[in-house]
């Protein structure tokens, strides 16, 4: 029989850290940068037993809690780590997995009838334990959204199985911006219209209700709730949806244009550099800025190629700057390169012979030497010169003998 096995690290980036530095396993940690008005990108389950959550105000925790430890974030390590996890289940559990996102996963896995799936997946969740030393949930159904519904349900550290007659003793209570797929935005016209729970929709009767909210979704919004459809899981090679960078300014507000061109040019560099290290190129270059309302406003623009050289992501960056500021301080910025794509899965030919140094063939050289740690690859413009320069060396210390 088939079964979907959802898989979720808990606190992942947290988890990622405390592999990197044990010293962290049972302490308060918070991912921040260390500024005073940064944010929690991701807390430890010692901060969420307290109230706190990702997104919380670093120094509103620190108040509460002052021997929270805060790591900076790396995103480069969680990627490895991810993939790592994702490439061990693909080995030694199931071929057949659909990467959701950097901590999460769907598995079909076919299973004899004497197999018990929740053996199955406590196996699984004691071999990603040992191998990746990464805690994981995971949540058993024969559809993919009650399996990340279970999921939800098992957390942290658990495993719940969801079989058909389990669908409403599981989720029936749940409220309605707990269930998958239902935003805050459906689930505020959801309560004000007095449906406050999962049991609420399944059993609404008038269907022109839901209809009107949820537009053309609202059946496949019914059949998934009541467990009637089951999507294909697709295998996938999970890649990062975007690479960013922002900072907050700790001191004073900046408004001289030339001080945040020079920032925006940093940012740029630091983006830049990880989509190289990663191997990647995107075509969506987003800018933010955080007013004095303590607001993120965010512009973008996408391109009819990708990129990934600091140069072109600064172009874009200070183009969507000068079109969108309206000369008022800025209490932060950030730069953001997203919709990215392999740099060596390209369609169209590169000839490394070419006078024409694009983007791709630099990428494509930077990654190869970064690599083998030496310059072993050039354009035959690079060559030349170095030629060029070699003979003129001889040159000059022949006329000198």
């Amino acid at each position: 029989m088939k079964y979907i096995f959802h898989v979720d690290m808990d606190s992942f980036f947290v988890s990622c850290e405390r592999k990197n530095n044990p010293l962290l396993i049972n302490k308060p940690v918070a991912i921040a940068k260390q500024y005073k008005r940064s944010i929690a990108t991701a807390i430890s389950s010692e901060l969420k037993k307290l109230g706190f959550k990702a997104g919380d105000p670093i120094y509103l925790i620190k108040e509460k809690f002052p021997s929270v430890v805060i790591v900076e974030p790396n995103l480069e390590y969680y990627v490895e780590v991810s993939q790592n996890i994702f490439n061990y289940i693909k080995d030694n559990f199931s071929d057949k997995i659909e990467i959701y996102s950097i901590d999460e996963c769907f598995i079909e896995k076919e299973l004899e009838a004497w197999q018990n799936p929740l053996e199955i997946a406590t196996e699984l969740q004691e071999k990603i334990k040992k191998n990746t030393s990464i805690p994981c949930s995971i949540g058993i159904s024969y559809t993919k959204f009650l399996a990340k519904m279970s999921t939800y349900k098992a957390k942290p550290h658990g495993i719940i199985w969801t079989k058909p007659e389990d669908i409403e003793k599981n989720f029936y209570d749940l409220e309605v911006n707990k269930i998958f797929g239902i935003g805050k935005a459906y689930s505020k016209k959801l309560l004000e219209a007095g449906i406050k729970t999962y049991r609420d929709i399944v059993n609404l009767e008038n269907d022109n209700f839901l209809k009107k909210i949820f537009g053309k979704n609202y059946a496949g919004l019914l059949k998934q709730l009541k467990g009637e459809v089951s999507q294909e899981i697709v295998n996938t090679k999970w890649n990062p949806q975007g690479i960013g960078r922002n900072e907050t300014f700790l001191e004073d507000d900046l408004e001289d244009f030339s001080q945040i061109k020079s920032k925006l040019m940093d940012l740029c560099k630091d983006v830049a550099n990880s989509l190289q290290s990663l191997g990647r190129e995107g075509n969506v270059v987003s800018i933010q800025l955080r007013n004095i309302d303590k607001k993120w406003h965010i512009f973008q623009k996408k391109l009819s190629e990708h990129i990934s050289t600091w140069e072109k992501i600064f172009d874009i960056v200070l183009f969507l700057f000068n079109t969108n500021w309206q000369d008022e301080p800025l209490r932060g910025i950030g730069v953001r390169v997203s919709n990215l794509r392999e740099i060596y899965l390209q369609n169209d030919f590169i000839d490394l012979f070419t006078d024409f140094e694009n983007d791709k063939v630099k990428n494509i050289i930077l990654i190869i030497n970064n690599h083998f740690k030496a310059n072993v690859l050039k354009t035959l413009k690079q060559y030349e010169t170095e030629i060029k320069n070699l003979q003129g060396i001889k040159f000059i210390k022949k006329l000198v003998d």
